[in-house]
């Protein structure tokens, strides 16, 4: 189902992604996830990670388990972990990830909810949560 989703990305828009992630990254990623929220990574997001170690596709950002350096454009499209780091500080993100962005908005894992949401970023109030990554990415696909 992920990968349908990306597919379909690819199809109609200009579409960046990266190699899969290693085993080693996953492994890595999947131990910030445990140590975060008490869980593995989810099924879903583990899946389109293995397929590509993240995505960029009009304005949205999905992060991978590792950073990418994106040359031509003198930036490093950043990982989950180095990007989690910066909210861990505050009381919201506690057994939370934050997996991606909008242009006004994070998206992440909620592990107590057992969902995927989307919230503003400036009052951090989710405006939309979801059950499986692949409906996160239906979501989105349904909004270009």
């Amino acid at each position: 189902m992920v990968k349908n989703c990306i597919e379909h990305l690819r199809q109609h828009y200009k579409l960046i992604t990266f190699p899969p992630a290693s085993t080693h990254e996953l492994g890595h990623l999947n131990k910030f996830f445990q140590i975060t929220t008490g869980s593995n990574i989810p099924d879903g997001y583990y899946e389109f990670l293995s397929i590509t170690d993240g995505l960029i596709c009009n304005g949205i950002e999905f992060f991978g388990a590792g950073a990418h350096e994106r040359l031509e454009k003198r930036y490093t499209f950043p990982d989950v972990e180095s990007v989690n780091i910066r909210f861990m500080k505050y009381n919201f993100f506690v057994q939370k990830v934050i997996i991606g962005q909008l242009s006004e908005g994070l998206i992440y894992y909620d592990h107590k909810n057992r969902c995927y949401a989307i919230s503003d970023r400036i009052n951090l109030r989710s405006h939309t949560e979801i059950n499986t990554f692949s409906e996160l990415l239906n979501s989105i696909v349904a909004k270009f």
